[in-house]
């Protein structure tokens, strides 16, 4: 069994489709998608098992909890705009948006000294870490399969290989780069 409470509904608001929820916006090429489109979209991709090509394939900041063959599959976009948090409590995932709502689930929940002792040093946490001991955070570019255990799958890393390019080139990349994203809006 799974726990899911999902309250922050500051900016975009959570849209439920059956036992799946999606919050957030996205694009495929120029085209805006609804939240039922994406949601269509995430779904046929887990189906197919090319979930990790339709999120490089989509532009936006969205999230998205699917249950799906047994399984729960916690979604972020490339930036992680909208945080999910997962535990396993007394044997069952229990998902959230915040974690005062993981809290609501198990309020004897221990914080975790060592990742405050990490924020504190380097003002952030890094990864999946959170404040909250057993608790984990969706990291921007992954996505989660829940079952017995958490399977974490990146499909997008930040650090990118330097390349040699022109001025020329640089700025035609920030031109088209630009255009872009004034088309998207």
């Amino acid at each position: 069994m799974t726990k899911i409470k999902l309250t922050n509904n500051c900016g975009k608001s959570w849209k439920k489709f059956q036992q799946n929820y999606i919050k957030g916006f996205a694009f495929i090429k120029n085209t805006l998608l609804s939240e039922e489109e994406i949601m269509n979209e995430l779904i046929k991709s887990i189906k197919k098992d090319e979930i990790n090509k339709k999120l490089l394939e989509l532009n936006g900041d969205f999230c998205a909890v699917i249950s799906y063959m047994g399984a729960v599959y916690l979604i972020v976009d490339k930036y992680k705009k909208y945080p999910l948090l997962y535990s396993k409590i007394n044997g069952e995932w229990v998902i959230a948006d915040q974690s005062r709502n993981i809290m609501d689930f198990y309020p004897s929940y221990q914080a975790d000294e060592e990742a405050l002792s990490s924020y504190l040093a380097v003002g952030y946490l890094h990864g999946n870490r959170t404040f909250l001991k057993n608790c984990k955070i969706v990291s921007a570019g992954t996505w989660v399969m829940l079952e017995d255990v958490a399977k974490i799958y990146e499909y997008h890393n930040h650090i990118y290989n330097k390349v040699k390019l022109s001025d020329e080139e640089i700025m035609s990349g920030c031109e088209n780069s630009l255009e872009n994203a004034m088309k998207r809006v």
